[in-house]
């Protein structure tokens, strides 16, 4: 799916990252929403040059859970598919692992796995 401003998951998505964003860099401007979109996942999870193999697990894990918070607690989403939180972190932390992906190809996950008031 295209990154899109009319798709509840993908707002709320970058939302999230641009407070990631503006929390690391105080002072900065907010990002724009297709900027948002570009970004890779290892932004999102604090990844650093010389993190071990176990720390980014460790980091993309807590990402995961911080992610689902903001989801369930600040939009209050809901699972799509019933599935329990853990899994849908789990999820999320193996989707943040992967370095290729992008925070577009995050927001699919978000998308596939949860649904947003409204929807």
């Amino acid at each position: 799916m295209a990154w899109s401003k009319n798709n509840k998951a993908h707002i709320a998505l970058c939302f999230v990252a641009s407070y990631i964003h503006l929390h690391r860099n105080p002072g900065a401007p907010k990002p724009s929403f297709e900027q948002v979109g570009s970004w890779g996942v290892r932004y999102l999870i604090d990844y650093r040059a010389g993190d071990s193999p176990a720390m980014e697990k460790q980091k993309a894990e807590n990402t995961g859970i911080f992610f689902c918070g903001m989801f369930e607690g600040f939009y209050r989403a809901k699972s799509e598919t019933g599935i329990p939180t853990s899994e849908i972190e789990t999820a999320f932390a193996d989707h943040l692992a992967e370095s290729t992906n992008t925070v577009t190809s995050f927001a699919d996950v978000v998308d596939k796995l949860y649904l947003f008031e409204g929807e």
